[in-house]
């Protein structure tokens, strides 16, 4: 029955309750006050609180297509890799898209085929924090600017993560959180969208977010919290996964949906578990230096290879990841494998889905880096449910996959 969580948000009873309660004191208090804490910890002019992370990119690329203002009409640029809801997001704004590579080693953007994308014309650039892997924010920025792109940085993966110091999430013109289930803090769903500087659109699109439709909005996110509270953990998970609808790890794409705005349990539950979130940070970076002490070895008989992070910065590592040699392949991609927390990274590149071929302003097929991201980059748990033991037994399955380093 015992089934390792993927990645873990900080949850308890007590907050649970707390955000109930606080939720029900005065329409839009809960949303205010978390806008504030955002504002003040992210360092930016304006929050736009609505249903989910993959709703905050959406908006984000709408409102950076229409910044006309500062020429950039052009395409938005997408990494060729990355979680299929930034296609989601594409597909929801309607947005003319080109690519650019990711270096496989270390997950942030291939800073030629970034400048090759903005030298055909994109007018804004989605840069991810795979893994909570940190970016070069510095070469990034330099070149939106000399583009004059709007930078948009999904950190939906990021949070913990630094670069030269500064804290993930502080980096783009507009930036977009995540408070959904998997990304480290959670407030049972939700998402924000950060912005900085002038950025024309922000009020009107604010103010033209509904509530979610039906009634019990809140109700819905407070027992869905429920379950993941009851379920979320090594004993119980094995319950939820055994259920094939709900497609727990699962890479799949799913359609847009009309953005709506944050219920107000969703925006008090994550401001409830903001200080517990930035503690999972922590345990997170332990864990990780664990595995990756285990792991970095002279003679690498497991045929695994850990990604280290850029040197200035440091990864706030939702999860582990490493590249697999190809004979331990099929083996990490086995119940086995996934009943430990370890997983295949996303099955294909953004270029290769279906649904982009109408959007793409670009004929490029060739993407290496998303090609071999695809084919071996497999992870790991790093969260504070994963004890001594476990790491042990990872560590042992990994060598059992491939005695011969392959």
């Amino acid at each position: 029955m015992r089934r390792q969580l993927p990645a873990y948000s900080p949850l308890d009873a007590r907050s649970m309750a707390k955000a109930m309660l606080d939720s029900t004191r005065g329409p839009g208090k809960a949303r205010d006050l978390l806008a504030e804490f955002l504002g003040r910890r992210f360092l930016c002019q304006e929050v736009i609180l609505i249903g989910s992370g993959t709703q905050a990119l959406e908006m984000a690329m709408r409102l950076a297509l229409g910044q006309r203002a500062r020429g950039s009409t052009g395409p938005v640029a997408l990494p060729a890799y990355s979680c299929f809801d930034v296609v989601t997001a594409a597909v929801g704004a309607g947005a003319p898209l080109l690519f650019y590579d990711v270096d496989p080693h270390t997950l942030a953007p291939d800073m030629d085929s970034l400048r090759e994308t903005l030298l055909a014309g994109a007018g804004a650039v989605v840069v991810s924090s795979l893994c909570g892997f940190p970016v070069d924010w510095d070469a990034v920025r330099t070149c939106c600017v000399e583009a004059g792109a709007v930078l948009i940085e999904d950190a939906a993966q990021g949070l913990g993560s630094t670069w030269r110091g500064r804290e993930g999430g502080t980096f783009g013109d507009l930036t977009v959180l995540s408070f959904g289930r998997g990304k480290g803090w959670t407030g049972g769903g939700g998402g924000a969208l950060l912005v900085r500087g002038q950025v024309q659109g922000v009020e009107a699109a604010d103010r033209a977010l509904p509530p979610r439709a039906g009634i019990g909005s809140g109700l819905r996110a407070a027992m869905t919290t429920l379950g993941q509270w009851v379920f979320g953990r090594p004993e119980l998970y094995g319950i939820p996964t055994a259920l094939p609808w709900l497609g727990l790890g699962e890479t799949t794409y799913r359609d847009p949906v009309l953005p709506f705005a944050i219920p107000s349990y969703c925006a008090a539950l994550a401001l409830t578990t903001a200080e517990a979130s930035a503690r999972e940070v922590m345990a997170r970076r332990r864990t990780a230096a664990r595995l990756r002490e285990r792991l970095d070895r002279p003679d690498p008989s497991n045929g695994i290879c850990p990604l280290v992070p850029l040197a200035a910065g440091e990864s706030g590592y939702l999860r582990f990841p490493v590249l697999s040699g190809t004979g331990t392949r099929s083996i990490l991609d086995s119940d086995g494998a996934r009943s430990l927390g370890i997983l295949r990274g996303y099955p294909r590149s953004l270029p290769e889905l279906p649904v982009v071929s109408g959007l793409r302003m670009d004929g490029a097929d060739l993407f290496p880096g998303a090609l071999e991201l695809r084919s071996s980059l497999f992870s790991l748990p790093t969260h504070s449910l994963v004890e001594e033991g476990d790491l042990a037994e990872m560590v042992r399955f990994l060598i059992r996959a491939n005695p011969e380093g392959n």
